[in-house]
């Protein structure tokens, strides 16, 4: 029954659907934002998920060898 007197009972607008509706016909999401309770959607359960933790570091690791240079004499058509 929309335009009847409720003490306390005012009115928003929700910003998802752009209805005007009593703040006591709505509720939180999980965007913090306020909404109407017939665009309200609960918190998906997969947004709660902690990460595991990934251990980066290699298991077998070997020093990187010397640097070799090659001289521009040292190729030639024969070695390609």
């Amino acid at each position: 029954m929309e335009g009847y007197y409720k003490p306390g009972g005012n009115y928003f607008l929700c910003p998802i659907c752009g209805f005007k509706k009593r703040v006591s016909e709505g509720k939180y999401n999980s965007d913090k934002e306020f909404v109407c309770n017939d665009c309200w959607d609960p918190k998906h359960p997969q947004e709660s998920v902690k990460a595991r933790v990934d251990r980066m570091s290699a298991r077998i690791s070997r020093p990187e060898p010397a640097d070799t240079f090659i001289d521009v004499t040292d190729v030639t058509p024969e070695n390609l």
